[in-house]
């Protein structure tokens, strides 16, 4: 497993952070690879609200062309999944559902809420090069081919993700987008250490 922790946050009580810094995923034995990142989304009401995100996972093709992996809808899941359309694999994300977001904690003296936001971490979990070695033959060696190429092409091996946050209806359906989307670029793929 390569394994690429928050590349992104929400932190409503300090603005919005990120890190434009490139961060580097090896993936030359990883049957996945899990990428995963923690909204902070808060709730002041009193009853549980619903909430799903939104992202798209492209590889950067140079310039302003990019080739779309996975993309995920508030309240539809995943919509397209290049690795299910291509190799025959799907990606997965957990949790795979909308998440009811509850009442943020209150201050037991003056029973005000905290507006620290309560955090959701989510985790993109794609077939790696690896995946599947145990019998599925031409397939992993295609997924391999894949993650060879994308890591060796220096213009092809980046991955980019943008993330949004949604409030949903009682019937699942986006209302409104409750935190802005914003983009981690410069996600590299690595086969081996750079020497």
């Amino acid at each position: 497993m390569a394994e690429l922790v928050s590349p992104y946050r929400h932190f409503p009580a300090y603005g919005v952070g990120y890190s434009s810094e490139i961060t580097q995923v090896k993936v030359v034995s990883a049957a996945t690879i899990d990428i995963t990142w923690t909204f902070n989304v808060g709730n002041n009401g009193t009853e549980a609200r619903w909430g799903d995100q939104y992202f798209k996972l492209s590889q950067n093709l140079g310039g302003r062309r990019e080739r779309k992996l996975v993309e995920y809808q508030p309240g539809d899941g995943i919509t397209y999944d290049y690795f299910q359309e291509q190799f025959g694999v799907r990606s997965r994300i957990t949790p795979s559902v909308p998440q009811a977001i509850g009442e943020e904690w209150r201050m037991t003296d003056y029973d005000l809420p905290v507006h620290y936001s309560i955090p959701h971490s989510l985790t993109l979990r794609l077939p790696g090069p690896l995946y599947g070695t145990t019998g599925r033959g031409g397939r992993n060696r295609e997924l391999m081919a894949f993650w060879q190429e994308v890591a060796r092409r220096s213009a092809f091996s980046y991955l980019d993700m943008d993330f949004g946050y949604y409030e949903l209806d009682g019937d699942k359906n986006p209302v409104r987008e409750i935190l802005p989307t914003h983009r981690q670029g410069g996600i590299k793929i690595l086969w081996e250490e750079d020497r």
